[in-house]
């Protein structure tokens, strides 16, 4: 036999194998520790990555929810007319200011609905806000929208070079017959 260094030893089943810590389980311990702490001096433990991704991710949903119910005049008009002034609340007023990041391109694409977006818009002019609550203004705005819906297409300008051959310019115009 020819004697190996030490380092390339096999390590025999009656040989004891010194038990390596990973960085994974270090982290643990002193999360642990710093929790433990925490817990004896009346401090809230620390939040898990994940339980903060998670909340974020909920946090997100429920904004997202919110911006796009602001295509739906009928939730509009029970924000507008309730008891609790919401339009009125400065803390509600800057909310709605935060929301503006789904205007972003990044956050764009989960809108479902644009026009909740147009809406958001209208509700950053103080004007609006004063205005929304009274019956003429919703009826107004529900009008708006509903014309907006029936002839956006319509009045949308001719796409040049469509290479797919579909658009704005393969719909039939019914004031000309179809022609």
């Amino acid at each position: 036999d020819v004697d190996e260094p030490a380092s390339l030893k096999r390590p025999r089943e009656d040989d004891a194998v010194p038990e390596v810590e990973t960085e994974a389980v270090a982290v643990a311990e002193v999360k642990a520790e710093v929790d433990a702490e925490a817990e004896a001096e009346g401090v809230p433990k620390i939040v898990e990555e994940k339980e903060v991704e998670d909340d974020k991710l909920e946090r997100f949903l429920l904004d997202l929810e919110f911006v796009q119910a602001l295509a739906n005049i009928e939730y509009l008009a029970h924000i507008a007319q309730r008891e609790e002034k919401y339009l009125e609340q400065e803390s509600f007023i800057e909310y709605l200011k935060y929301l503006l990041y789904f205007k972003e391109p990044e956050y764009v694409s989960f809108i479902r609905f644009p026009h909740c977006l147009y809406v958001l818009d209208l509700l950053q002019d103080p004007n609006f806000r004063k205005a929304i609550p009274k019956q003429a203004m919703l009826d107004w705005v529900r009008n708006q929208q509903h014309l907006h819906w029936r002839y956006y297409k319509k009045n949308r300008a001719p796409q040049e070079d469509n290479k797919e051959g579909e658009g704005a310019n393969d719909v039939m115009d019914v004031d000309q017959g179809g022609e």
